[in-house]
């Protein structure tokens, strides 16, 4: 019930502001009541404003606990909750905290990425073409990686509007930072195939890209290449997922959700040029 003791002057939402129902989106500017005259549903005003921008709030747990618990528990929850980790992602969040939490993302990927190829080089230290890849294995990702999420962003904040939010692609480009975490995993089945290729050469006793072992070389290649087809499919579907849940509705809702699969092409092919950089004469 409303009560009686209460003015308009004091409705919630002056008529100014746009606040709609996150089960119906009914417009509740103006109400008396926290609750949807539409579907019923209550809400709570101050959860509305971090969501609309108005109030800045908490992103995810790498921004109160921060350190290995913090990063490890926001990676869980974007990987298996996306839905409600953006239906929660507020309209204005710490930047620093989100750039910080790719950087670190990136820097685990690397690391097993340079481990693989020190075992590599330990396998034949004169090979030239063993330091070639390795320039082009970290300097392809490092340039490719940013690039496909801010191309992501731009292209949502150009196609479609975020359901409360007004800086757009200040929220889209949070929404894609934490997403980063998938890229540990794939930096992780490359630095391991790098590994489980150097033991193969030294079991064989043969030269770096040797023939000692074609067919074992062959099934390492292609069961990498369909484990990161897999990583990469599943960060897809990922941040699928959460551009529909904050996209308000329409045509370009439908569309917003290949904007990953663009990024990633406009990546790989800078991070491509990149690598191709580093190992021409």
């Amino acid at each position: 019930m409303v009560d009686s003791g209460i003015q308009p002057s004091r409705a919630l939402f002056p008529d100014s502001q746009e606040m709609l129902c996150p089960k119906c989106m009914y417009n509740l500017r103006g109400l008396l009541e926290q609750r949807c005259p539409e579907c019923g549903e209550p809400f709570d005003s101050q959860r509305l404003d971090i969501l609309r921008g108005n109030v800045q709030g908490i992103a995810s747990a790498w921004e109160t606990s921060g350190g290995r618990r913090g990063f490890v528990q926001t990676w869980w929850a974007v990987a298996t909750e996306p839905r409600r980790f953006a239906a929660g992602f507020p309209g204005w969040h710490v930047e620093d905290r989100a750039v910080g939490y790719s950087a670190m993302c990136y820097l685990l990927a690397m690391t097993p990425i340079v481990c693989g190829w020190v075992a590599l080089l330990a396998v034949d230290p004169v090979s030239r073409r063993a330091t070639e890849l390795l320039f082009v294995s970290l300097a392809a990702p490092a340039i490719g990686m940013p690039v496909c999420e801010m191309t992501t962003a731009a292209i949502l904040a150009a196609l479609v509007r975020p359901f409360y939010p007004r800086r757009a692609y200040h929220f889209w480009r949070g929404l894609t930072h934490y997403t980063s975490g998938f890229s540990c995993i794939t930096g992780a089945l490359v630095g391991a195939m790098m590994l489980i290729d150097a033991a193969l050469h030294t079991a064989a006793s043969s030269r770096f890209m040797g023939s000692g072992s074609p067919d074992a070389q062959g099934a390492l290649l292609l069961l990498a290449m369909i484990s990161i087809a897999v990583v990469y499919g599943w960060w897809v579907d990922t941040l699928g997922i959460m551009i529909f849940e904050r996209s308000q509705p329409g045509a370009r809702r439908i569309l917003a959700c290949a904007a990953p699969l663009v990024g990633t092409v406009v990546g790989a092919f800078l991070g491509g040029v990149v690598g191709a950089m580093c190992i021409l004469p």
